[in-house]
């Protein structure tokens, strides 16, 4: 698998559009802030996830429909 590259565009794993609001944001853990559409019946909307320096949502690695990719 390539290696993440956050100054690229990016999207989720599972294809929602997604943008990349900061990489260093003042946390260890999560130093990357991104905001994904999300639609519901009604109006697309943003929401925001912080992400690992390798685009994951969740710290350990294990794969998620959020994880960010480039495109």
């Amino acid at each position: 698998m390539k290696e993440f590259d956050p100054t690229k565009p990016v999207q989720t794993r599972n294809g929602k559009k997604a943008r990349i609001l900061c990489t260093n944001l003042i946390n260890d853990d999560f130093p990357i802030v991104a905001a994904i559409t999300l639609n519901s019946a009604f109006k697309t909307f943003e929401n925001v996830y912080f992400f690992t320096k390798n685009g994951n949502i969740i710290k350990d690695g294990t794969p998620h429909p959020y994880d960010l990719i480039n495109i």
